[in-house]
């Protein structure tokens, strides 16, 4: 990989009225760089056993609901290097009635990309102790 490589293709991609926006990362994360990783995770969790989910969700490589412990494990070896159906996910828990978001981690990057999607949905940040104290009372827990 060089930086200088990506830019020149890059350049030839953008035609009005697209337009290319560089995201920063820490890493390769969810894409075919780390699949050597996602099979290494795969074997790791043949050896584990697995109970069915008390609570539902929905899993952010598929954007389908998962209410059984059959999938998981698959889930978790594609996750790492998949594309994450991050704004599926989110449309999904809006459709099943989720007005309430809680973001766990600096910045308010994801309670923004969600604002996009719905307006209306609530969003609660956690980056501290104090922050997690009054989501936590908040939300009645």
């Amino acid at each position: 990989y060089r930086e200088g490589n990506v830019q020149c293709f890059s350049k030839g991609l953008i035609i009005p009225p697209i337009s290319l926006v560089w995201l920063k990362v820490s890493g390769p994360f969810h894409s075919a760089l780390l699949q050597g990783a996602g099979e290494k995770l795969g074997k790791e969790l043949e050896g584990i056993s697995l109970r069915n989910p008390s609570i539902p969700y929905i899993s952010n490589v598929d954007a389908l609901l998962v209410t059984s412990a059959a999938p998981v494990k698959e889930l978790l070896t594609k996750q790492v290097s998949h594309p994450v159906c991050w704004q599926q996910t989110m449309e999904k828990m809006l459709q099943r009635g989720v007005d309430t978001f809680v973001e766990i981690g600096p910045g308010k990057t994801l309670s923004g990309f969600l604002k996009r999607i719905d307006k209306s949905a609530r969003c609660m940040r956690v980056e501290k102790i104090e922050d997690l104290e009054k989501v936590l009372e908040e939300l009645g827990c």
